[in-house]
């Protein structure tokens, strides 16, 4: 597994840190959703947690690159609580309408137990949104071959 140092060296070095780029996979789903509490997990530099706040959404983002939240927190736009924080130990302080979750790199049984969790946190009603990874990422926790 990656540890946040070296998230932190990737995303120092990003060139065009805000990118806006979203996921059609998810923003195709999150579109359809009345907006409500929302949270994203491993938000890396925000670009779904900003799509979901210029949506309407309340968002809280959370990492644990310290340098991903720095970067994402001075993006122009609509405000999102950034927090840096260890997505496997993180907790919202009420429950929420959506929790999303895109290229997460997990083993997969970390990311198990994260999505076990994550189902109570959401209100009646609430939705969960995955999008993953292949396989080896899952498995090994690495975006290495």
């Amino acid at each position: 597994m990656l540890i946040a140092s070296a998230w932190d060296a990737y995303y120092a070095g990003v060139e065009h840190p805000f990118c806006t780029a979203t996921s059609t996979a998810l923003t195709s789903r999150i579109d359809r959703l009345a907006p409500g509490r929302a949270i994203d997990l491993g938000c890396g530099l925000g670009r779904h947690a900003r799509h979901l706040a210029e949506s309407g959404w309340s968002v809280q983002a959370v990492d644990f690159s310290r340098v991903a939240i720095e970067i994402a927190s001075t993006a122009e736009g609509p405000k999102v609580g950034y927090h840096v924080g260890d997505v496997t130990r993180w907790r919202p302080a009420e429950p929420v309408d959506l929790i999303l979750v895109s290229y997460l790199h997990l083993r997969i049984d970390d990311l198990d137990a994260l999505l076990a969790a994550a189902r109570t946190w959401l209100a009646p009603g609430g939705h969960l949104l995955y999008l993953g990874h292949a396989h080896h990422v899952a498995v090994d926790g690495t975006g290495v071959h």
